[in-house]
């Protein structure tokens, strides 16, 4: 792991005489210590070092916060890993009130403006919605980051500086607006700095250049970095992603698993009509979501490439599909997983799972929702490489990064690559780059991962903080002074 993370700060352009301080620096970030001494030099793309001395110095540490809709990251510059990781906007806190889940992201409509109806809405009433909105979302945010701080940072928030990961394309205005006023209006932090997301993953490569996958819950978002600048006006968003992942699976579920009694308990009344979708909870579907899917090794494109005919447009909950997908799936249904279920009147059921449906249900990811016309992610890819720059795009596919909480399936990543390169090889004017895709991460299997894919970009803010990296700053003083649209600004 040295190695990689020594080219990843050999590509910042450290100066060469601060070689022994950042040995020491890779040492601790192996181990998970805390060791920010470090050599400053010169930057490249939207980062620029915060002092222009070239002599080893000790990088202040900072707190790091990776704010996402669904999960909140903390811990300290300089860490291997996170120190803390919770749930804020996700679907499954039982735990938090019904307000707090509300405000922010239940399972549909996820910070979304809270009108639904089909009806006309005066102007000035909407601005009111959303200004609601924003008050809860406030009020929730403020809840976690103040429990974090208490519970599991255990510093004062009045005298470290923070740093914060975020993506304009995948954090909603409301949550940027919401985090600046908690953490400089309410913790009174004495700086927020910002890291672009996509630069501070491609970091942890060793990587200034490349296409960013970022497989968020609200959406996925193609990015691509050229000399460590993010080319956003080139970034391609589909709403496809986490939250599709969870949906699918439990339609899936609902119409191919197979529902029974529980033997080894008995039960005094028996309902022969039992509800699958009533009985699937949330939690059960985030359960087999994060610990039994995976992606299948052959996309659906290539294994029926040779039956003569193709269900790249079929229908992934029709009849047809499902009927190639047992035929073609192992291990055999005598193996498949069953799932406890157990409904509000206390009836406990077993759910058996096909096999295939654990394969198979990330194809929504990657091959897209025909239905519904929303492009999957190797169709955003090839998006993206059709929008940037000619010259550019040879680099940026070869250096591809899948990150994102739904990075964390089994195999997706190969996926994406097979994928992608079978898409470019069957089109006359993508077939030249097809040679050239690569994963940015890729290393020999004897090493395996040396990141938690989707902790890379807390990972990579952690290296620039400690390498005195500066990315978008705001102070307190101005935030009692400038108003706040005018400093979000500043993001985009």
């Amino acid at each position: 792991m040295a190695g990689g993370a020594s080219d990843t700060l050999n590509t910042l352009g450290l100066d060469a005489a601060a070689s022994g301080s950042r040995r020491s620096f890779l040492e601790g970030l192996a181990t998970g210590g805390r060791r920010t001494a470090l050599g400053v030099g010169a930057s490249s793309g939207l980062f620029a070092p915060s002092s222009s001395s070239a002599s080893v110095v000790s990088a202040e540490e900072k707190v790091v916060l990776d704010v996402g809709t669904y999960t909140l990251r903390a811990g300290f510059s300089g860490d291997a890993q996170p120190l803390h990781r919770e749930e804020v906007c996700g679907v499954f806190g039982a735990r938090r009130s019904a307000d707090h889940r509300r405000a922010v992201g239940q399972r549909h409509g996820l910070l979304l403006p809270p009108t639904t109806t089909t009806t006309s809405v005066a102007p000035e009433e909407n601005d009111s919605q959303w200004r609601q909105q924003d008050v809860e979302v406030e009020r929730a945010l403020l809840e976690h980051v103040r429990q974090v701080y208490r519970s599991h940072l255990l510093v004062d928030a009045k005298t470290k500086k923070v740093a914060v990961v975020v993506d304009s394309r995948t954090l909603p205005m409301s949550v940027r607006r919401a985090l600046v006023r908690v953490l400089l209006g309410n913790l009174r932090v004495p700086q927020v700095s910002f890291y672009p997301r996509p630069v501070v993953a491609l970091m942890t490569c060793g990587r200034s250049t490349g296409l960013v996958v970022d497989c968020g819950f609200r959406v996925t978002a193609v990015t691509p970095v050229y000399d460590s600048r993010p080319l956003m006006p080139y970034a391609v968003v589909t709403p496809l992603a986490g939250h599709a992942v969870h949906q699918c699976v439990r339609q899936l579920l609902v119409q191919f698993g197979r529902l029974r009694r529980d033997t080894t308990y008995t039960e005094e009344k028996e309902k022969e009509d039992d509800d699958v979708d009533a009985m699937l909870t949330d939690s059960v579907v985030a359960h087999v979501v994060a610990g039994l899917l995976y992606a299948a090794p052959t996309s659906v494109r290539r294994a029926t490439a040779d039956d003569g005919h193709s269900l790249a447009n079929a229908d992934l909950f029709g009849d047809e599909m499902a009927e190639w997908y047992a035929r073609n799936t192992s291990p055999p249904p005598t193996t498949e997983p069953e799932l406890a279920l157990t409904d509000a009147a206390g009836r406990r059921r077993v759910l058996a799972v096909p096999s295939w449906v654990l394969g198979r249900a990330t194809e929504i990811l990657l091959a897209g929702d025909k239905p519904s016309d929303h492009m999957g992610v190797v169709d955003a890819l090839v998006a993206c490489i059709a929008g940037v720059p000619v010259d550019t795009r040879r680099a940026l596919v070869g250096g591809l990064l899948v990150t994102g909480g739904v990075s964390q399936v089994p195999n997706l990543a190969s996926r994406v690559l097979e994928d992608l390169t079978l898409a470019l090889e069957g089109s006359s004017r993508w077939s030249a780059l097809a040679r050239d895709v690569a994963l940015a991460d890729c290393l020999p299997a004897a090493n395996g991962a040396v990141f938690n894919p989707a902790d890379r970009p807390w990972i990579g803010a952690s290296v620039a903080v400690a390498a005195r990296i500066g990315g978008v700053d705001i102070r307190r003083d101005e935030f009692d002074e400038i108003p706040l649209p005018a400093l979000l600004a500043r993001l985009d």
